[in-house]
């Protein structure tokens, strides 16, 4: 696409210009590479040859996807990330960016409806924006699209620049977004010295949080004394005046270190109470457990704790604790520990994980009757805690420590072996072959196509009961591979986390019921149950970008919802005029909706790749009667020359 802007400018300037065509592996998930790994791969080429070229001036120009590389590089160098300075680059010129819309660059030709299928770069192009010129034809759904018309392909192309392992929860399957285009062409002038090296944005990595309770500074089988050592220390403060010397300041850090322990043992327990109820997983295996094994021996401390208010606790004892800080004095701030008060000792160096505070001078008398009576409560909050065997208590930190680590590492095993069980094309094949089947009433193909589907989604529906999809596509961009499959696969992961899997199961059943009763029966009037079923087929595959609540693993089994119901009654009994009824109340639901829009905005996609407009630009006028590379060869012409 660009070749000819190159090879004119090469023309017009001779020796005093050097054209360098960027060498990189465009792709979109056909190469082995995910788009985002691609993209990458292009930006670092071209940083480069900028830094090759480091004493010389610049024109850079891209096209689809190296468009979205040079616009990429040129908003770094604007906002003063490059490995350039801005002064150096004289000319930017994205033709079809799939970041069209980004601020500060100026749209030649025609104002595109929307914005690139990709979304904007935030942080607009900076000191390169009165350089920057986009051009993007009517129609071309790579730079152009909607957020209201074209809801789904927008959502469908944020993805495509998303890191392994950090696709969003609104964001889906990716588009082959010009792949069969054209290289970034940046343009460089003469050979200059080398600049500052580059570097590649971090891949998705999971939090420390996500893998790890910090029991180290947790004393349960202490928490009782502790609470009622605190309760007891505030009495003797109620109606003090606030500290005026540092003996006195240091009395109140004491107090308030007794806080910070309570908040140092607690808050990891909360946050394994959290981890377990989100994880259904978890949670089976710790009511499967036998007693005498770790899972066990966590199952019946976490009973036990299950009676305690935890979060009331955490509650009371941070607010206890920041507030004796801010009186003393003494530094609280968010994550570690730095030395952990025993319940005696009177340390003040702990560090609370519900905030932060600096230290001040006290600006009144702090209100101790009120922080008197927030302690009597939170020692009757921890009392509870007295009455559990000590012995388990005593081992609670190492015990509940190992959960979310063992827990994840069984996850990244199940993800292996569903990845390596599952006939991924298979899938493909067949989910593109069943609403075919359904809604022309093939009834004994779809029947078949739906019981491949059931084995072929079977390592899925199991998973699904027991794992987090979102740390599991972190996960495996951990395993080393030099193919790339793996982030591509976690890529996928994520989206799955969006897919109300279970749903789709239940669906794929229904199916092969109403299959079988019409195979069975004669009655064709069965084949009226399909609709309902398949407009939930449609707002499972809009799920995908608008998550939302998902049926939990025992509603595998449920009854079918109110509507499909209806109908299975109304064709059961031959009730014509009921199933016109009940075809005029689904035409109003939201499965429709759904349907509409996946299908419209399908059409519209197809009708796009079919019209070639991606790909039109060498005869597409924009100003003045030039084509787009025309005028982007007079742009950087003027640029060049003055």
């Amino acid at each position: 696409m660009l070749a000819p802007v190159g090879k004119q400018l090469k023309s017009d300037y001779g020796s005093s210009l050097d054209t360098k065509y960027v060498p990189y592996s465009a792709s979109a998930f056909d190469k082995g590479l995910t788009y985002a790994q691609s993209q990458q791969s292009g930006k670092e080429a071209v940083n480069r040859i900028l830094q090759q070229c480091a004493g010389s001036r610049f024109v850079i120009a891209g096209y689809s996807q190296g468009a979205d590389i040079a616009g990429d590089v040129a908003a770094d160098i604007g906002n003063g990330r490059g490995v350039v300075p801005a002064a150096q680059v004289l000319g930017v010129g994205l033709v079809a960016d799939p970041k069209q819309g980004t601020a500060g660059a100026q749209t030649i030709g025609p104002k595109p409806v929307g914005q690139g299928i990709s979304g904007i770069r935030p942080e607009g192009f900076g000191a390169l924006s009165a350089v920057t010129k986009q051009i993007c034809a009517p129609g071309d759904l790579y730079c152009s699209v909607s957020q209201g018309k074209d809801g789904l392909l927008s959502s469908l192309g944020k993805v495509l620049g998303a890191p392994a392992g950090g696709a969003t929860a609104t964001t889906a399957l990716a588009s082959t977004s010009s792949t069969s285009a054209a290289p970034a062409v940046p343009a460089a002038s003469a050979t200059g010295q080398s600049g500052v090296a580059s570097s590649a944005p971090a891949a998705g990595s999971l939090s420390s949080s996500s893998l790890v309770s910090d029991y180290s500074s947790a004393d349960l089988s202490g928490a009782t004394s502790t609470a009622g050592m605190l309760r007891d220390k505030l009495a003797t403060l109620q109606n003090a005046p606030a500290p005026s010397s540092a003996a006195a300041a240091g009395d109140v850090a004491s107090i308030g270190a007794l806080a910070q322990q309570l908040v140092a043992t607690f808050a990891p327990v909360q946050q394994t109470q959290q981890f377990i109820s989100s994880t259904p997983g978890v949670r089976q295996e710790l009511t499967t457990a036998a007693p005498n094994t770790p899972m066990g021996q966590a199952n019946s401390l976490l009973s036990q704790l299950g009676k305690v208010d935890v979060g009331g606790i955490v509650n009371n004892a941070s607010s206890i604790a920041s507030t004796l800080a801010s009186v003393s004095g003494a530094t609280t701030a968010q994550g570690t520990t730095s030395q952990t008060p025993s319940a005696s000792a009177g340390s003040t160096t702990s560090i609370l994980p519900s905030g932060s505070a600096s230290p001040t001078a006290p600006t009144s008398t702090p209100n101790y009757n009120a922080l008197a009576g927030t302690a009597t409560q939170l020692a009757g909050q921890v009392a509870p805690v007295g009455s559990m065997p000590a012995d388990a208590l005593a081992t609670a930190g190492n015990i509940l420590g190992t959960l979310k680590p063992a827990t994840v590492i069984n996850q990244a095993l199940n993800v292996v072996s569903a990845v390596v069980d599952t006939d991924y094309q298979g899938i493909i094949n067949s989910l593109a072959t069943l609403p075919q089947q359904v809604f022309r009433g093939d009834v004994k193909g779809a029947h078949n196509t739906a019981r491949m589907l059931n084995k072929q989604f079977e390592p899925w529906v199991k998973m699904a009961a027991q794992i987090d999809f979102h740390t599991a596509a972190q996960l495996v961009t951990f395993i080393p591979d030099t193919t790339g499959t793996t982030q591509i696969v976690s890529l996928v992961l994520g989206l799955l986390a969006n897919v109300d899997i279970v749903r789709l199961a239940r669906d794929v059943g229904q199916i092969q019921e109403v299959a079988w009763s019409v195979l069975e029966t004669g009655n064709l009037l069965q084949l009226a149950r399909l609709v309902p079923i398949g407009l939930d087929l449609a707002s499972v595959g809009l799920g995908v970008l608008s998550p939302g609540a998902k049926l939990s693993p025992e509603q595998l089994d449920a009854a079918a919802d109110p509507s499909q119901q209806s109908m299975a009654a109304a064709a059961t009994g031959n009730d014509l005029p009921g199933i016109a009824s009940n075809l005029v109340s689904l035409a109003g639901s939201q499965g429709a909706q759904d349907l509409t829009s996946l299908i419209g905005q399908g059409l519209d996609a197809a009708s796009f790749y079919a019209s070639g407009t991606h790909t039109k630009y060498a005869s597409m006028l924009v100003e003045g009667g030039k084509t787009a590379l025309q005028w982007l060869v007079n742009f950087f012409r003027q640029q060049i020359s003055g």
